[in-house]
């Protein structure tokens, strides 16, 4: 029963602290910026390479190299959300979350306390 209920779940939760909970829902959120982020720009540097390597203003290996070295920043920055400070051991009630969606008390000026 557990194994089936884990393999459907979207979120599972391995402990019985549920204020953790905002924390995975701001790190879901910011995930998901970073990967539009990411594949936009991804999209605009592969067009870019294209159309001027069409053009013959660089050759096609330029265009290679700058397609590599799109693929290797968009990797770098994926991984900027490993380092985000969310689920610290020390988080504690009454710490203030690191990752924020802009549309918690914090953007009203207050903080969230998780």
């Amino acid at each position: 029963g557990t194994v089936l209920a884990s393999r459907a779940a979207d979120v599972i939760l391995l402990n019985d602290d549920l204020l953790r909970l905002p924390q995975a829902v701001r790190l879901a959120r910011a995930t998901a910026r970073t990967i539009r982020a990411s594949v936009a720009v991804a999209i605009a540097i592969k067009v870019g390479a294209m159309v001027v390597a069409l053009l013959g203003y660089v050759p096609l290996w330029g265009a290679v190299v700058v397609d590599v070295g799109s693929l290797l920043a968009v990797a770098a920055v994926g991984t900027s959300i490993l380092h985000a400070r969310v689920w610290d051991d020390d988080s504690s009630p009454g710490r203030r979350a690191n990752i924020s969606d802009g549309h918690g008390p914090e953007a009203q000026g207050g903080t969230w306390q998780v």
